[in-house]
C-alpha cells in the first residue's frame, strides 16, 4: 500500500492575522518545528514531493527533504484558500470592517466568501482534483506539503466527513497526517 505524508507548513510571521495565499515566510520557530518534524522522520524516504508555490510550503519542503535527491512537483492548486479582502488582517479588523459580511460567514463558512474570496466548496473544487492526480502516480511513500485549509479539505474527504466538519480537523503547524493509499 502507497502512503503519502501530509504536512502543514511551520508557523509563519503573521501573528494574529487570516493566512491566506499572501506569501508569508517562516518564522524561526516555524522553521525550528520543522526541524523537529524531520527529526521524528529520520529514516523516511520519499519517492515524489509535491508542494504548493508559496514560500512558506517551499521552505518546509526544503527543511524536510535536505539534499535527498526526491523529485519534486510544484501544484498551484494546493495554494491555501484564498481570503481576498481579509488576507493578513486580524479577526477584530475584519469583524470592525466588515460585521455583516463576518456574521454570515459565521453561520455558513463553507459557502460564504470572503470579500473577494473563495469558498471551502471551491478550495476543495480545487484541491480534490490535484490531490487525486497525486494518489495516482508512481510511489511507494510521497510527501504533500501544503496548507491548513487545503489539508483539512483532504482529509475531510479521506476520512468521509462533510466539508462542514472542517473546523473540527486538527492541522495545526508542523503537523503531517500519513494517508494510505490503495492501488
Amino acid at each position: 500500500m502507497k502512503e503519502i505524508y501530509l504536512v502543514r507548513h511551520g508557523e509563519v510571521a503573521a501573528p494574529g492575522a487570516l493566512v491566506g495565499q499572501k506569501d508569508w515566510p517562516l518564522t524561526e520557530e516555524g522553521r525550528a518545528e520543522i526541524a523537529r518534524l524531520k527529526d521524528k522522520l529520520v529514516g523516511v524516504t520519499f519517492d515524489l514531493a509535491f508542494v504548493s508555490p508559496l514560500i512558506r510550503t517551499q521552505e518546509t519542503l526544503a527543511i524536510l527533504l535536505g539534499d535527498a535527491p526526491t523529485p519534486v512537483k510544484l501544484e498551484p492548486r494546493l495554494k491555501e484558500i484564498t481570503l481576498g479582502q481579509w488576507d493578513g488582517l486580524t479577526r477584530d479588523e475584519v469583524k470592525k470592517r466588515w460585521p455583516l459580511h463576518w456574521a454570515w460567514r459565521g453561520k455558513n463558512f463553507v459557502d460564504h466568501p470572503a470579500p473577494g474570496g473563495e469558498t471551502f466548496r471551491g478550495l476543495a473544487a480545487r484541491v480534490w482534483p490535484a490531490f487525486d492526480e497525486i494518489k495516482a502516480q508512481s510511489f511507494n511513500r510521497a510527501l504533500v506539503v501544503a496548507h491548513q485549509a487545503v489539508n483539512r479539505v483532504i482529509l475531510a474527504r479521506e476520512w468521509g466527513q462533510p466539508l462542514e466538519t472542517l473546523l473540527e480537523i486538527p492541522q495545526p503547524t508542523g503537523a503531517v497526517t500519513i494517508i494510505p493509499v490503495s492501488e
